[in-house]
């Protein structure tokens, strides 16, 4: 069933009208994959060197200490640039595939984002540096790892789940920064309360079961919530909005002056400069002149 919808999103890339912009768009893309990728190989190695020469101190317990700031940074980070798994139902739901299947093969994709790879440039090379240089347990840091990669993917189906949900979001990166601003300024240190429970994903055997169980939830949670709104209708149906008319009738009685006053009050009122400098009065005034003239 899976190799037919790849076969499908195959054919629909080469046999789009797009498919030579979007090749290039996708090379283009890649220049910049490739950067991130030597960006957080890189920044893995100087964390590691930085936290032995200069601070003195543990390189692990350095980064379990601002991971509370990766898991943030990285959920606001998705919710403004990554794609959200949309799968052309139109053709699929005419055919004879399984909606729970359409679904899966949605989830799917996004689980092979970039967005979740990209972690593993920094985290593998800063294992691999903590096991060689520093003498660390394998399997402890191995357990240290699953938890990171299924808190990523907590991340991933979260972000799914908060689509179109702005405020919430925004609410979410504003507190972050607030945060982040009293940590900065020595007011209110976050991280001495999170970085026991990374710390703990290294230190304790069986505490990277939780992070594996949040995010085998939120996967059922968006499975769900996908499958339950995965209908035409659902798709394709237009958003109602609030229409508001105005009765500029009363104006006629001024002849074919009426039709100038309607226009200008049109105007006024879609202009918000107009509005705030009171030309509204102005044309009330104008109005009154008009009538005691013709009085």
């Amino acid at each position: 069933m899976f190799k037919h919808f790849i076969s499908l999103q195959w054919k629909s890339f080469w046999r789009s009208a797009s498919a030579s912009s979007s090749m290039w768009m996708k090379i283009f893309m890649g220049f910049w994959a490739v950067y991130f990728i030597l960006m957080m190989m890189g920044g893995s190695l100087l964390v590691y060197k930085y936290s032995v020469k200069e601070l003195c101190q543990d390189p692990l317990v350095v980064v379990n200490r601002f991971l509370i700031y990766w898991w943030a940074f990285d959920l606001v980070f998705r919710y403004a640039l990554q794609k959200m798994p949309v799968i052309n139902i139109k053709p699929l739901l005419i055919l004879p595939f399984n909606k729970k299947k359409i679904v899966s093969f949605g989830l799917g994709k996004t689980m092979t984002s970039f967005f979740n790879i990209i972690h593993g440039f920094f985290f593998v090379p800063f294992s691999i540096l903590l096991i060689t240089k520093g003498d660390a347990p394998v399997l402890q840091v191995l357990l240290w790892n699953i938890g990171l990669i299924a808190l990523v993917y907590a991340n991933n189906f979260l972000n799914i789940l908060l689509n179109n949900k702005d405020n919430l979001i925004y609410g979410v990166g504003g507190v972050i920064a607030i945060l982040g601003g009293l940590h900065y300024f020595g007011y209110f240190d976050i991280t001495q309360y999170t970085a026991p429970f990374f710390q703990g994903l290294y230190d304790t055997l069986y505490l990277f079961v939780l992070p594996v169980i949040a995010a085998i939830v939120l996967y059922i949670v968006a499975f769900k919530s996908f499958v339950s709104g995965l209908y035409l209708d659902e798709g394709l149906a237009t958003k109602a909005k609030d229409v508001k008319t105005e009765n500029l009738e009363w104006l006629d009685r001024f002849g074919k002056t009426a039709i100038f006053l309607k226009n200008d009050i049109k105007l006024i009122k879609r202009n918000k400069r107009a509005r705030r400098n009171f030309c509204v009065w102005w044309v009330f005034i104008e109005l009154w002149s008009i009538r005691s003239k013709l009085g």
